[in-house]
């Protein structure tokens, strides 16, 4: 299920401080970064000191709203780019695909579902 990709409580705690009038176009802001990362990681120029840039978005926007899957494989990601000679192709597979199931889930429902998403939490 799409929604065990998030943990509302960090959403929740995300809503409480920026406020009703701002939730939706931070979460326009947050599926944009997170869809920004992606497509920098897989551009045709990226390499490991991109990779480096981009999994450190990932960890901070997905941690934020509570993408654990995302930020633990963007952690992952992270370590192995910073080992020289450390193949990151499987790993990146990896974290595109929960990124990409996180950015559905976000798409599909939007910050008025989170909204009562959370009321019900």
């Amino acid at each position: 299920m799409l929604l065990s990709r998030l943990d509302l409580s960090r959403l929740k705690s995300l809503r409480l401080i920026t406020g009703d009038s701002l939730w939706p176009e931070i979460m326009a802001q947050i599926e944009t970064d997170l869809r920004q990362a992606r497509i920098n990681l897989i551009a045709p120029d990226s390499d490991r000191n991109a990779m480096r840039v981009q999994t450190h978005v990932l960890m901070a926007v997905a941690g934020t709203i509570g993408g654990l899957r995302v930020q633990r494989l963007a952690e992952v990601l992270n370590t192995a780019v910073h080992e020289e000679g450390t193949p990151t192709e499987g790993l990146l597979d990896l974290l595109l695909q929960e990124l990409d199931q996180l950015c559905r889930l976000l798409a599909l429902h939007g910050a008025d579902w989170m909204t009562t998403e959370m009321e019900t939490q």
